[in-house]
């Protein structure tokens, strides 16, 4: 199942791609749209929620079937295979090229608004709280269109893209002409680029 506020022609462009029966839940659409969510009796292998989450307040369309995301995500959980997965796109709070969601994430981290603007462990701690035990973070690059990569916010993962990316060698901390690269590498501040993040949630 994918709930996005994208259009309902995206429908048909994933059900060319081989991926089997999919529900797909348009926001934009029309409110006959979000009858597949009161099913109570579908069992899904995969969930995607495509940057409907972002705020702790539910869009209106969604708030008319949970209240809270807490729910959304307790309702969902019992929608999910034992052995599926949920698979979340959000925004990355802390990005430079949208500043605005860092100001919004820092007001719902304190107190709740319709903003966008989440941080990472919210969803975790809400998630966690309705039985969900495993996660992997990751930054979706180059952007948020193309899925081109995916990589993960694991510290070993992470460095490794940005050493490739600076071209440093193994031993660069033994090389002083490396160092500035090294420490811009270390830092990652790289993060701040990336748009997006995904997380890939298990029970």
């Amino acid at each position: 199942m994918i709930i996005t506020h994208g259009r309902n022609d995206e429908a048909a462009s994933v059900g060319n791609s081989g991926a089997g029966v999919v529900d797909f839940i348009s926001l934009s659409g029309e409110a006959e749209d979000l009858l597949s969510l009161a099913d109570a009796d579908a069992l899904y292998d995969l969930v995607i929620l495509d940057q409907v989450g972002d705020a702790p307040l539910l869009s209106e369309k969604l708030a008319a079937i949970w209240k809270t995301r807490e729910e959304m995500f307790a309702a969902l959980s019992t929608r999910i295979h034992p052995q599926g997965s949920l698979i979340i796109f959000t925004q990355n709070a802390v990005n430079l090229h949208q500043l605005s969601f860092l100001r919004h994430a820092l007001t719902n981290l304190f107190k709740r608004t319709a903003s966008p603007g989440t941080f990472l462990h919210q969803f975790t701690r809400e998630l966690t709280a309705v039985g969900f035990l495993k996660f992997d973070y990751f930054y979706v690059y180059p952007d948020f269109d193309s899925f081109a990569h995916l990589i993960s916010t694991e510290r070993h993962a992470f460095q490794a893209v940005l050493s490739l990316k600076y071209g440093l060698p193994l031993d660069a901390i033994r090389r002083p002409k490396f160092w500035l690269r090294w420490v811009l590498s270390n830092s990652q501040l790289d993060r701040w680029l990336f748009r997006c993040q995904m997380i890939w949630v298990r029970k």
